[in-house]
């Protein structure tokens, strides 16, 4: 099974759901449905600076098989952390969240343990936080 990606709002919040493995083969168009949505959803402002949108990824249904060019879907990931609204990530298996420290942790990525978590963190950023 590869990567697969399902895109859909709660609330005012984006989720990204991520499913099955993931494979640095499916990163380019894992990027390109995540910036055509948010296109489409925010008048053809594709960044989450420009568009302020809030974004979750959820990784609860991904399955981590190797780090071998894993940076390039890392550097996706942090494509989207510009702008006011920074995306949080939630669901990581223990080796993601291992690569993301690895990769300037915090500084990036806030991960948070569970969905629910993570939607409340834009309104209250230190509330269900990991501690990661």
């Amino acid at each position: 099974m590869s990567l697969k990606t399902k895109i859909r709002k709660e609330g005012q919040v984006t989720v990204v759901d991520l499913d099955g493995f993931l494979d640095y083969q499916f990163t380019k168009p894992f990027k390109d449905k995540c910036k055509a949505y948010i296109k489409t959803q925010k008048s053809g402002k594709a960044t989450t600076d420009e568009s302020g949108d809030k974004i979750i990824f959820n990784f609860k249904n991904l399955e981590f098989i190797g780090s071998t060019n894993i940076s390039e879907f890392i550097k996706t990931l942090k494509e989207f952390n510009t702008g006011g609204n920074k995306p949080k990530y939630c669901g990581l298996k223990s080796e993601f969240v291992k690569l993301f420290k690895a990769y300037e942790g915090r500084k990036y990525f806030d991960i948070y343990e569970n969905l629910d978590s993570a939607i409340k963190s834009f309104d209250s950023d230190d509330e269900g936080k990991s501690k990661t």
